[in-house]
């Protein structure tokens, strides 16, 4: 793993902020200072790279560099990105740790840790980014996955256009323009970038690695693509994060491949219920039984899967729970798809609704229920449909969106016309003015000068 890339994410987890950072390398190192300060310039408001320097002259550069640590307001950190020479190395540290500096290494965090496991989820990401395993120097297996969501075009193919609908419906019963939107767990490239570039998302994201993925999409030169990342970021485990600054705010909860990567997938569950308007929809999108395919290594601890009209979640000791049950107001509303390889299922939170047992479900048979069960599930299914049917309305309401959206590309078109006009008028502009400064067009001019003084003919 490249060693600026674990790095970045030990510099993520310190604190105070703002930081003071210094590099040192080794001579054989190829990572030279405008490399660095490129990949590290999603930062900048939080972080300054003061310098990278060799191991030759490391200590008189902290002398020079960390003066004032133990006054100052700001965090001085040292990064040792390579050396082999221990005793030299704990030279190093101690001389930086007597003036208040945290020193930091690029060694690989212990195995079994979560430090670990986090880093091999931004190894991951970066290898698949870059198309390159660079720990074996083999293509990657998802690249392609990653070039399909740079697209414009084609990241509509990995938005979830199951609920597209419902999500139209949605904006009609609320009005509001554009849909919030939270993706949990959205990694360094989120697949909801379709409905954000149409304008019918804005999107929130929340994924522990986010600050470390914006340096994985620096080093490969992708930071300055609109819409990659959430325009809204909390670089936080979803557990630990202010779930009452955003009570009851997305239209939309989305989480692809995730939720099994959390600490806790039921509590998570229960949580998302609180964020989620009472109008709004949850689709989650989880890789089946993944911790007995992974076999519980890494950050795949649960495996999640359907049965019995039931989401169940289970840990490596067999332990069951239901992920979304009686006890919580976010309840099943369909399974989207299933399969060996992956589950896909959303889920509603409606407070006026009497609680439901018995989901919706997709090309699944249902148990017979009581009458007055019967009477209650149809009148919650006819309300949960009408939710997803599109009114004539709102069918109007999409003819003049896309009327508008015609309007807006005339207009387009029309700027870029007269953007090439001024060009081409700058460009004319030019080539007169280095035809007047010529040498032919200064004799051609004094020529016609004396020919009008003579009285010769033109």
């Amino acid at each position: 793993m490249n060693p600026l890339l674990i790095a970045s994410y030990k510099l993520s987890q310190v604190s105070p902020r703002p930081l003071r950072i210094l590099f040192a390398k080794s001579k054989r190192d190829d990572f030279d200072e405008l490399y660095i300060r490129n990949m590290f310039s999603p930062w900048t408001s939080w972080a300054h790279v003061i310098g990278i320097v060799s191991f030759e002259n490391l200590t008189k550069a902290i002398e020079l560099n960390f003066i004032d640590t133990p006054r100052s307001r700001v965090t001085s950190v040292l990064v040792l990105l390579d050396s082999n020479d221990q005793a030299e190395l704990g030279d190093i540290t101690h001389l930086a740790t007597s003036k208040g500096v945290v020193v930091i290494t690029s060694d690989f965090p212990e195995f079994g840790t979560l430090d670990n496991d986090f880093c091999r989820e931004v190894a991951h990401h970066d290898f698949e980014i870059g198309g390159k395993n660079e720990w074996d120097g083999k293509l990657t297996k998802y690249s392609h996955y990653m070039l399909r969501l740079l697209s414009k075009t084609h990241s509509k193919d990995s938005f979830p256009l199951h609920v597209y609908q419902e999500l139209l419906a949605i904006q009609h019963q609320t009005q509001a323009f554009p849909l919030e939107a939270l993706d949990l767990g959205c990694g360094p490239l989120s697949w909801l970038r379709w409905g954000v570039t149409q304008g019918l998302l804005r999107v929130t994201g929340i994924d522990p690695l986010l600050e470390v993925y914006e340096t994985v999409l620096a080093r490969h030169g992708l930071d300055l693509i609109p819409h990659l990342l959430p325009s809204e970021r909390h670089s936080v485990r979803f557990e630990e994060f202010d779930h009452k600054s955003v009570s009851a705010k997305f239209h939309l909860v989305y989480t692809n491949n995730a939720l099994d990567h959390t600490q806790d997938p039921p509590t998570v569950m229960t949580q998302l219920a609180t964020v989620l308007s009472p109008q709004g929809i949850a689709v989650v999108q989880v890789a089946t039984n993944e911790g007995t395919r992974q076999n519980w290594d890494q950050l795949h601890k649960y495996d999640i899967y359907y049965a019995n009209n039931v989401i169940n979640c289970r840990n490596q000791s067999g332990d069951t729970q239901t992920l979304v049950s009686s006890e919580t107001p976010l309840r099943l509303h369909k399974i989207i798809s299933e399969t060996d390889e992956s589950l896909i299922f959303s889920a509603i939170r409606h407070p006026n609704l009497p609680l439901d047992r018995t989901p919706q479900i997709l090309a699944h048979s249902i148990t017979p229920q009581p009458k007055s069960q019967q009477i209650e599930h149809e009148a919650s299914k006819a309300m949960l449909e009408s939710t997803s049917v599109v009114s004539a309305d709102e069918t109007k309401l999409q003819a003049r969106l896309r009327q508008v959206q015609a309007q807006n590309q005339q207009l387009q078109r029309k700027l870029q016309q007269s953007e090439q006009t001024h060009c081409a008028l700058v460009q004319a502009k030019e080539r007169i003015a280095a035809m007047e400064s010529s040498k032919f067009w200064q004799v051609r001019t004094q020529w016609i000068k004396l020919k009008n003084r003579l009285g010769l003919p033109e």
